[in-house]
């Protein structure tokens, strides 16, 4: 089975707890969020993710 890629839209706290869930479970999580959340960003960059800044 192949990499699992996954996109999160959001910027709080509970998409951060997602997205490190994720990221321990080996996905490739890019994220949209609306501002820049920094705790993100570093889940998204460890994961070989990109983000996306836009309104959601």
């Amino acid at each position: 089975m192949g990499e699992t890629k996954t996109l999160l839209i959001g910027s709080g706290a509970r998409e951060h707890s997602i997205a490190q869930a994720l990221h321990r479970s080996g996905a490739r999580v890019s994220v949209l969020m609306d501002y820049l959340n920094p705790g993100i960003r570093k889940v998204s960059k460890e994961s070989g993710g990109e983000i996306f800044l836009g309104d959601t």
